[in-house]
């Protein structure tokens, strides 16, 4: 996990330190049964900790992964808030029908055509990460099939 350096001061300053949420201790600045520190509104969690508001903390694979674990997160209705720091703006690529146009708070970045395939079209997608479970959830709805997540 990358820290900032205001992170790692933080955290180096804040041992022994227990989760407000489930009372795990870090001793000595160190991780154990591979439990990471994060920061959560200027307090160190538990990764996976559930915090007041019904958030969760969560570790994901990157890239490859990240986006059949965001499909189906948005399918069982998950939303997101963050993703790897970024709050804004998410890319995805697609293919769909040529004469798809996207709705709600997707954004066509611009299409191309797919010559092997008439009438479809490759996209490139942003919306915001908060509306991210709703844009892959209306995808799926118009039978465009998400190719990328580009987490980050």
């Amino acid at each position: 996990m990358q820290r900032t350096k205001y992170e790692e001061s933080l955290l180096a300053n804040s041992f022994p330190a227990a989760c407000p949420y489930c009372g795990w201790m870090w001793l000595c600045g160190q991780d154990v049964h591979e439990r990471k520190a994060l920061l959560h509104n200027g307090q160190l969690l538990c990764k996976g900790c559930v915090v007041p508001e019904g958030s969760v903390l969560a570790e994901w694979p990157r890239y490859g992964p990240f986006t059949p674990l965001a499909i189906e997160a948005a399918r069982q209705g998950v939303g997101f808030r963050e993703i790897a720091g970024n709050r804004a703006a998410i890319l995805i690529s697609a293919v769909g029908p040529a004469q798809w146009v996207p709705t709600g708070e997707m954004t066509a970045l611009f299409s191309q055509p797919i010559p092997t395939e008439p009438g479809r079209s490759r996209w490139a997608i942003a919306t915001p990460v908060s509306a991210l479970h709703t844009t892959l959830r209306r995808m799926q709805t118009d039978q465009v099939t998400v190719e990328h997540v580009f987490d980050f």
